[in-house]
């Protein structure tokens, strides 16, 4: 009888050791963690601010607690913490997910967890972000507004940004839970758990609402391009600083966007001209050149349009006479190195006005000669570095892009 006693007493007390143990598990937040990252770096350094405490501190939780990770029972619960006004701008709803994700992957790398043990979640605060808060909690305690996945771009561009934002049915917008004690005794009343942003329509100041992810910022998407190109019609129509010259120019100008504000420009024209009045009396006007330039842009980030500046590097040459000016004609090269200031006008996404005027300084290379009997005789040579001509273009731009 005794013996029996003892093993009902010995039965339940493993049975409250086991209830208790389960309901300390899935009724508490176990622990919390906080990892923090220096402006604008997407990797956890030990040694900055207060990481390598709280990167001992994990190890410590997790090697007790991996096989309750690993069966379900407790997942790791990853919130970035951006600032509250922040709540519109994709580049730092991008960044929060970027390192909530650099997290994940260290703990998976160190602990061999897989991507279903984690949940994300991102957080508005007034008090700062960059930084990535970790919780240890029951599967049942779960945020309903955290995403099981993590969507993000690597890139700058502000179209992959959104596509990548896309993916999510809504964006895992949360906040820190605040648990409110009912005045009242009554069984019937429950504590309530209030969060203030549970999905993406939501207002903030009464001036940010989210209607849909892929609109995020309530913009039109943009081209963003890759190749442009481009052409002076002033050149076309046979005009140029020198009023006088009415000569047809052909040109064309290759356009190779790169980075946020940059291209890189290469460009070429081909100047023909032949009047035949008689054998004698042969006038022309020949002239080629080739040029490259970095162009800086001065708008938003990826627009590639309104004011820029250019500088330039080109090679001409030439071969000129005029009887009517003077008995000798003038052939050679020259080098230029000048600055260009323009402005890209968007018409649509595919194409563009650019109106602009560029000047340079010239270091020329020519040779005089003169024409007796259809023979040619040089008169004298020139070497001189000079001020180049101030020259204006308006030119019609075609970009592709994606």
């Amino acid at each position: 009888m005794t013996r029996k006693i003892f093993l009902i007493f010995c039965f339940i007390y493993l049975a409250v050791k086991v209830l208790s143990g389960q309901s300390k598990e899935s009724g508490t937040i176990i622990h919390e963690f906080n990892l923090k990252f220096a402006f604008n770096q997407k990797i956890i350094s030990r040694d900055y601010l207060n990481n390598d405490n709280e990167l001992i501190k994990i190890a410590n939780y997790i090697n007790t607690k991996l096989d309750s990770i690993n069966n379900g029972y407790i997942k790791v619960s990853l919130k970035s913490i951006i600032y509250e006004d922040q709540g519109s701008n994709i580049l730092a709803i991008n960044r929060s997910a970027v390192l909530a994700s650099v997290v994940r992957a260290y703990l998976k790398t160190k602990y061999g967890l897989i991507n279903e043990n984690f949940v994300f979640g991102i957080e508005l605060s007034p008090k700062g972000s960059d930084s990535v808060n970790i919780k240890f909690i029951p599967s049942s305690l779960q945020n309903s507004s955290m995403s099981s996945e993590i969507f993000y771009s690597l890139s700058s561009s502000k179209r992959n940004i959104e596509d990548q934002l896309s993916k999510y049915s809504k964006l895992p917008f949360v906040c820190e839970e605040r648990v409110i004690e009912p005045k009242t005794k009554s069984k019937e009343l429950p504590k309530i758990n209030f969060y203030l942003l549970n999905s993406m329509n939501y207002k903030q100041n009464n001036s940010i609402k989210f209607n849909s992810t892929k609109s995020i910022e309530n913009k039109t998407r943009y081209l963003r391009p890759i190749i442009g190109l481009n052409t002076n019609i002033i050149k076309w129509i046979g005009l140029s600083h020198q009023w006088q010259d009415r000569v047809v120019v052909p040109n064309i100008e290759l356009e190779l966007f790169f980075g946020n504000r940059s291209a890189i420009t290469f460009s070429g024209e081909l100047r023909s001209a032949k009047i035949f009045n008689n054998t004698s009396t042969t006038n022309w006007s020949y002239q080629s050149g080739v040029s490259v330039g970095y162009k800086m842009y001065f708008s938003k980030k990826d627009k590639f349009k309104g004011l820029y500046s250019t500088l330039f590097f080109s090679y001409r040459d030439f071969d000129r006479f005029n009887k009517e000016k003077s008995d000798s004609g003038l052939t050679g090269d020259a080098l230029d190195l000048g600055i260009e200031f323009g402005y890209n006008f968007r018409i649509t996404n595919h194409i563009g006005l650019i109106a602009g005027v560029r000047s340079c300084v010239t270091h020329e290379s020519s040779s005089k000669y003169i024409i007796n009997n259809n023979e040619y005789y040089l008169s004298s040579k020139i070497i001189e570095n000079k001020l180049g001509n101030s020259n204006y273009f308006l030119s019609l731009q075609l970009r592709f892009g994606k």
